[in-house]
């Protein structure tokens, strides 16, 4: 839902810089599931692009947790 007087008073000013897509990826690279809220707030992402980004961090967090126990099973 879009909350009409937040358009109505910032029409034609830049979006906040944690909004912006460098800033978000970067969020995503370096504390990953912890910055899926700013992906979905951000204005910047269609949502193909916050499902595909979603699927990318949740995928590398599950892979991060993981990898120790495929190892172990691996190396007996």
């Amino acid at each position: 839902m879009t909350d009409a007087y937040k358009v109505a008073t910032t029409a034609g000013q830049p979006s906040d810089f944690y909004y912006r897509r460098p800033y978000v990826v970067a969020m995503l690279l370096l504390v990953g599931p912890l910055a899926l809220p700013l992906l979905w707030q951000s204005p910047h992402f269609s949502r193909p692009a916050r499902w595909i980004w979603t699927l990318i961090v949740v995928i590398a967090a599950l892979l991060f947790i993981a990898t120790p126990y495929l190892l172990k099973w691996l190396i007996k």
